[in-house]
């Protein structure tokens, strides 16, 4: 996982990584919806919300990496080039509790069944960027992560099931 050879490894495992994250959580009833683990830190709503407002914010992000890269004019064959420094940093933060920015904390205010509606949507928006990914070269655009550093638009592409991943072992460890 994360180290993609291509864009379209990338979407297959982030689709199906997306669809096992509905699964899990579009039945939790309200109890486990309210549940948190150890019972501190966010509620698994909470943690629902927050894994929509970063795959929607990754889109954008990837948006205006994809229009820099258009921008110049590189082409690009389909393949992902996902950092190695990115993948290295990403999987040895695996079990280490990663402080979330404001602007992707949970308000605390949607249901499950909200934040699932807003994650189908933030996939449908990444759907709208793939034919850019597979065919403009964007390697040399950055946009920082607040514990990755400076990632491409592949970094933050292959970031997103990895991010859905790792809170789906919380959402278990939380409901058992």
């Amino acid at each position: 996982m994360l180290n993609y050879t291509t864009i379209a490894e990338a979407y297959n495992a982030n689709d199906r990584i997306r669809q096992t994250f509905k699964n899990m959580t579009a039945a939790l009833t309200d109890e486990q919806a309210s549940m948190r683990e150890n019972g501190e830190g966010w509620t698994v709503a909470e943690i629902v919300e927050h894994v929509t407002i970063v795959e929607s914010g990754i889109a954008m992000i990837c948006d205006r990496l994809l229009t820099a890269g258009a921008a110049k004019g590189g082409k690009s064959f389909g393949e992902a080039i996902v950092s190695g420094e990115f993948v290295e940093k990403a999987m040895a933060s695996q079990n280490v509790k990663l402080a979330a920015p404001d602007i992707v904390q949970p308000t605390g205010t949607r249901s499950i069944a909200d934040s699932l509606a807003a994650l189908e949507k933030s996939g449908e928006t990444l759907d709208g960027l793939r034919e850019r990914f597979e065919t403009i070269d964007c390697a040399e655009f950055t946009f920082p992560h607040p514990a990755f550093g400076p990632l491409t638009a592949h970094d933050w592409l292959a970031l997103i099931g990895g991010h859905a991943v790792r809170h789906m072992g919380q959402i278990k460890r939380i409901v058992g």
